[in-house]
């Protein structure tokens, strides 16, 4: 997408403008909640661990992703 002064960018969640929210709205919410968001899935991960259930994986990747340590 390229914007009114020139500038191409990659918006990090679609538009859903079908229902009224803007790209930029719906990102800056994603970025405000992240810490929040971060922080569940970590103690969820801390929760469920035990049970080496294949999600436990996939959460502990994404947070390797968010916080830029190794998975």
């Amino acid at each position: 997408m390229t914007d009114d002064e020139g500038f191409t960018y990659q918006p990090i969640v679609a538009s859903a403008e079908d229902d009224g929210i803007k790209c930029w709205d719906a990102n800056a919410r994603l970025i405000a909640a992240a810490p929040d968001l971060l922080e569940a899935l970590q103690e969820m991960v801390r929760t469920f661990a035990k049970n080496h259930a294949p999600a436990v994986d996939v959460a502990r990747a994404a947070i390797a992703r968010a916080t830029g340590e190794q998975p």
